[in-house]
């Protein structure tokens, strides 16, 4: 396997796909493909970087890690300002933050230039989706873990879930209803998709946030062989 050497940023530490493979130059880059809002195109990303390499090629890596979006680090500072966003906390929100492989990871960082910076005003849409999706999430978990605590189980456990989040459902409802007030392309998920009638509904609504924005992972769709 190819090694390179130094990793700070937009340099690469470790193994990346065999030269076997290549089907890409890594010393010429290539524009890292970006949406309307100036935001990465991750998924336009993933075809992109599997479009570099042959399509038998399943990047099978030692471990996986964490890929931010919007790099470099240096160009996203940790300015505390209550007058603009923070581009240190933009860069590090779970949304935009994904698990991909490793070797994925590093021939990112090699063939692709870093994204262009976003507007502060679309870092602070994104910053606020955020802010109320962990919100929402947040309300459902603690129930769960209240109850985990209490070492319930079965149908008590149960009951006890569904009394909690009872109690907490006008809450839920109220940020659901400010969720929806934000630009439906800042959206962390299309909340006028998500009926919220009873108790229940918030358990779907929390496990759909957590795919989409606290713990996402690419890692099955990169690893998947393009279609010859």
């Amino acid at each position: 396997m190819e090694r390179f050497v130094g990793y700070s940023d937009d340099k690469v530490r470790g193994d990346i796909p065999p030269p076997e493979v290549w089907k890409h130059n890594p010393k010429r880059t290539i524009e890292t493909p970006v949406d309307s809002r100036g935001l990465v195109d991750f998924p336009g990303l993933i075809s992109l970087i599997k479009s570099t390499v042959e399509p038998h090629y399943t990047w099978e890596s030692p471990f996986n890690d964490r890929h931010h979006l919007q790099w470099p680090r240096r160009f996203y500072p940790d300015i505390d300002n209550e007058n603009t966003p923070n581009p240190y906390e933009f860069r590090h929100l779970g949304i935009g933050l994904v698990r991909v492989p490793r070797y994925f990871h590093n021939w990112v960082h090699l063939i692709t230039q870093p994204p262009p910076i976003p507007s502060q005003e679309v870092m602070a849409y994104r910053i606020d989706a955020q802010r109320v999706a962990l919100n929402l999430f947040e309300q459902v978990r603690e129930v769960s873990h209240e109850g985990r605590v209490q070492h319930l189980t079965g149908i008590a456990l149960r009951e006890y879930l569904l009394e909690q989040l009872e109690r907490r459902f006008d809450d839920f409802a109220e940020q659901i209803e400010v969720a929806k007030s934000q630009p439906e392309e800042f959206q962390v998920i299309r909340y006028d998709n998500f009926p919220l009638e009873e108790p229940k509904d918030m358990v779907v609504i929390a496990h759909t946030l957590a795919r989409n924005a606290i713990y996402r992972s690419a890692v099955r769709d990169i690893r998947k062989p393009v279609a010859a």
